[in-house]
């Protein structure tokens, strides 16, 4: 057993004592569904072969919650976390194309796969372990294939960041945050890497909780100022939410 499979043990998924996940089988599946898996399809969709069945590979997978819903989208979908544990987990789902394996040493062949995957993942590695896994994500990939990296956006948030009064991260795990200079230059090697802004959830959106927006007058009655807060909040967040300037996550699109 390794130092990082150690790390990401079942304490890791379950307790809260090591991460934000008291028990990631029963809420991450939920959360996935509503605020993960549009920008995972809208992505795979792009990068599906007309002519053939598409190949994606999801690494840090965990239990698999991407892996089944791309195979169940007609995908040949793989799976790779360094957690011994999460992978049991999803094989007792049923998941029979999840194995144990490093971000940095994938065991596929060259030109494997059409799609790629890292979602809160690449904060979790070392600075050169995040910069191989990037190349060992260049080499299974298909020419014109895509690589779609999701990560918090703790540096480039102007309203939360790690520099922010009161910040907390209760992830320890997390020892690489990114920002989109950050990503642009990690993906340079590919034809090309775009980074786009998102925010899941509302509670999420920092940026009327940190203004003054709301407190003028004419809404100093805490009604009027509740009601305009709570409608004026919501309205940003549509607008405003994938402005790297407010977006909770950052993702880094890249093509082969």
């Amino acid at each position: 057993m390794t130092a990082e499979t150690t790390v990401f043990d079942e304490a890791y998924f379950t307790g809260g004592t090591k991460s934000n996940y008291r028990d990631y089988e029963r809420e991450a599946e939920a959360a996935i569904d509503e605020a993960f898996m549009p920008s995972v399809r809208q992505y795979a969709a792009f990068a599906r072969p007309r002519d053939r069945q598409g190949a994606c590979l999801d690494i840090g997978c965990a239990v698999g919650f991407y892996v089944e819903r791309l195979a169940g989208d007609g995908w040949d979908a793989h799976g790779v976390d360094i957690s011994d544990y999460a992978i049991a987990r999803g094989r007792a789902r049923g998941l029979t194309t999840l194995q144990v394996a490093s971000a940095d040493v994938l065991p596929f062949a060259d030109a494997r796969f059409d799609f790629v995957t890292a979602i809160d993942v690449i904060e979790h590695l070392d600075p050169d372990t995040a910069a191989h896994c990037v190349a060992e994500v260049h080499r299974v990939l298909r020419p014109g294939g895509v690589a779609f990296f999701a990560t918090p956006n703790y540096l480039d948030n102007a309203f939360w960041n790690i520099f922010t009064p009161g910040f907390v991260d209760p992830d320890k795990t997390h020892i690489n945050y990114q920002s989109v200079t950050a990503l642009r230059a990690a993906f340079d090697g590919y034809a090309a890497c775009h980074v786009f802004g998102h925010t899941p959830f509302i509670g999420q959106f920092r940026a009327a909780d940190a203004s003054a927006a709301f407190a003028g007058k004419g809404l100093d009655l805490p009604l009027v100022r509740s009601f305009a807060r709570r409608v004026g909040r919501r309205v940003a967040w549509r607008l405003l939410g994938r402005d790297p300037v407010y977006a909770a996550y950052l993702h880094a699109v890249a093509i082969r």
